[in-house]
């Protein structure tokens, strides 16, 4: 009786340790998968604008950082619209971008008989946009692009630089990534 008694205790003391050790296991590998799961990462805050950097051929101790120039970023005038009224909305589809089509079938004593496809096709009128661009009111900042381009006061530095490494070679120091 005691041995049974003795044997029952033994095994629920290592029933509680093996539990505590799989608990353990498993809180372990749940941080180790938060650590390494990349499918849900942080979004980090997008600057408003970057700047690319050209590093000048100088001696390691003494290398520096310079700014070659800033990025084309969204025209603070029209706020990327390109234009300072707002788009007029196609009077073909009425905003939607497809219209059924209708074409014509033949002709029955002169007089032509049209079919309507049930397919919708892109609007003919906006090119599937929905709206028209105004013609006039152009932002005279960016001229309509939707774009400026905000040039820093490194950019001659960093392109006299570029040339003195490259041995007189200009490659485009200009171009967007």
């Amino acid at each position: 009786m005691k041995k049974k008694l003795l044997f029952e205790g033994v095994a629920f003391i290592l029933g509680m340790l093996l539990a505590a050790l799989l608990i353990t296991l498993y809180q372990q590998a749940k941080e180790q998968q938060k650590k390494q799961d990349n499918r849900h990462p942080a979004v980090a805050p997008q600057p408003q604008k970057t700047q690319r950097q050209l590093q000048t051929q100088v001696p390691v101790y003494q290398q520096q950082v310079v700014p070659a120039f800033t990025n084309r970023l969204v025209c603070p005038a029209c706020q990327g619209r390109g234009f300072f009224s707002d788009p007029i909305v196609c009077p073909i589809c009425y905003g939607a971008g497809k219209v059924i089509a209708v074409r014509c079938i033949g002709y029955a004593g002169g007089i032509p008989v049209y079919q309507r496809d049930q397919t919708p096709t892109t609007c003919p009128h906006c090119g599937g946009y929905g709206f028209l661009l105004p013609t006039t009111g152009r932002c005279e900042t960016c001229g309509g692009k939707t774009l400026s381009e905000y040039f820093n006061q490194w950019q001659m530095q960093a392109k006299q630089a570029w040339l003195a490494m490259t041995g007189g070679r200009y490659a485009e120091i200009n171009a967007t990534p």
